[in-house]
């Protein structure tokens, strides 16, 4: 019969071999991240995640072509089993953004007598101008975040 002690030494070895051969995630998502930069492929929101002998590969990429290259990549580096989960999601049309966050702001009543100019490229919109509060800077932000298309909201708004 095993004592708990010889058990205890056996688990000890198998867990000291797993760590010492297994890959880290972070460490394979670095490798990955490098390879698809080399390849001229940008993927946002990039997780890597192996189970069962499987690499499931998540994120968000602008163009299809780069999705479909992005399972030939992992298996270049090394992975057998891939499920590639990116999703396709095309870049934001600033114009359109730009368009919809003056009209938002000009209907918002609570910024009335605010000079704001509006610029947007890839989704990241900037507003600049003058507002006359505080409250009217968040305000401005708040209205544009949550327009269609935006990433994120810049604000270089003076009080007056």
């Amino acid at each position: 019969m095993n004592s708990p002690r010889s058990k205890f030494g056996a688990l000890a070895a198998a867990a000291a071999l797993v760590v010492l051969f297994a890959p880290t995630v972070a460490s394979a998502e670095s490798d990955l991240e490098s390879a698809l930069a080399r390849e001229g492929i940008n993927v946002s929101r990039l997780e890597l995640i192996e189970t069962e002998g499987i690499t499931i590969i998540r994120g968000q990429v602008s163009r299809v072509d780069y999705a479909s290259r992005i399972s030939q990549v992992v298996q270049d580096l090394g992975y057998q089993r891939v499920a590639n989960l990116v999703n396709v999601v095309p870049l934001p049309d600033d114009e359109a953004i730009v368009l919809n966050a003056e009209r938002e702001l000009a209907l918002t009543r609570s910024l009335e007598g605010c000079r704001l100019i509006v610029a947007s490229r890839n989704g990241i919109v900037t507003v600049r101008g003058t507002v006359q509060s505080r409250l009217q800077k968040d305000l401005a932000a708040q209205v544009i975040r949550r327009l269609d298309g935006v990433k994120s909201v810049t604000t270089a708004l003076e009080e007056v």
